[in-house]
């Protein structure tokens, strides 16, 4: 099954040249070309570099996003960090 569907691999290995890696960047490279570039003519280096970066902001930190469960990135790092210090805690106060 290829396509938009079989992007939601559950790789644990994001290991350079892999295929779900390989998969995840082409989505994200189509949706950038498709939403960004082809929808702007820049005239002059510092307006491509604001427009990009304005849409590379609303795509990470206010766009939900499916494959992680309909969360932006940005919450999906805090959710994640947040995991990661309190096993942390947890295993601090266990070997105590």
């Amino acid at each position: 099954m290829h396509g938009r569907l079989s992007m939601a691999c559950t790789c644990t290995s994001f290991s350079r040249g892999s295929r779900c890696r390989t998969r995840l960047s082409k989505a994200s490279n189509g949706r950038f070309r498709d939403e960004c570039l082809n929808e702007h003519w820049f005239v002059t280096l510092q307006e491509a570099q604001l427009v990009i970066e304005a849409w590379r902001r609303e795509y990470n930190e206010e766009r939900t996003h499916s494959g992680i469960g309909d969360i932006t990135p940005h919450e999906f790092i805090l959710n994640h960090q947040q995991r990661v210090q309190l096993a942390q805690e947890v295993t601090s106060a266990a070997v105590v």
